[in-house]
């Protein structure tokens, strides 16, 4: 939990940085500049949080021993807290900025196979708003909502025919969507390993008290 709290902050204040550029060097609607402003408050807010649990004292052993929900708030504040003292912090912060730029480039490369004479700073703009899309309760894979975004996006900026607009949309959410998924499915195959098996692992390990593995590593 903590790991998740840290990185939603970081992605929100590169988010809140890049559509700040997008909208001043891109041509995007304006409206946009509302969601920028609301996504700064957030941001802003939850680091002010955020920044109090990182680097305030761990609290004391004892505290981790008590009963219900408290005890669970203990562990979150303490695993804050030894993050927050450590140097990796800045690396991962540093870090989650390729992240961000490497997804431009499928979007991109979509364009380009597609034939719109669009750059990387529309493609970086399309990446950010289907990313603070994805905040949004929606159907599984961004199913629906994915299409209408990318849709209206080149529509309303960049004066793209509907009907050319609408079938971009569906390669896009298979390049981006699908084919990571089947990607997945494929690996789970050759390894041999099951989503069920996966899961009843991480339960046999925090009734057993063990250390969960990090999501990554599986």
């Amino acid at each position: 939990m903590a790991s998740v709290l840290i990185e939603r902050v970081f992605d929100g204040a590169w988010m809140w940085l890049g559509l700040w550029l997008s909208l001043k060097y891109v041509e995007l609607p304006k409206q946009l500049g509302y969601v920028n402003d609301g996504l700064g408050l957030f941001v802003l807010g939850g680091t002010v949080l955020l920044g109090l649990a990182l680097f305030r004292p761990r609290p004391p052993r004892s505290a981790l021993r008590r009963p219900g929900w408290r005890h669970h708030l203990a562990v979150l504040m303490d695993d804050l807290a030894l993050i927050g003292h450590s140097r990796y912090l800045y690396f991962a912060l540093l870090q989650s900025v390729p992240y961000l730029l490497l997804q431009v480039l499928p979007i991109w490369a979509a364009f380009q196979a597609y034939g719109f004479d669009l750059g990387l700073g529309a493609a970086f703009a399309l990446m950010l708003i289907l990313r603070l899309s994805s905040v949004v309760p929606q159907a599984p894979v961004n199913l629906g909502l994915f299409q209408i975004l990318t849709k209206e996006f080149l529509e309303r900026a960049y004066d793209v025919d509907k009907s050319d607009a609408a079938r971009f949309s569906l390669v896009l959410w298979v390049v981006i969507k699908l084919m990571p998924l089947v990607a997945g499915f494929i690996a789970l195959a050759i390894t041999g390993a099951k989503i069920g098996e996966l899961r009843k692992g991480v339960e046999e390990s925090n009734q057993s008290g063990g250390e969960v593995a990090p999501m990554s590593s599986l």
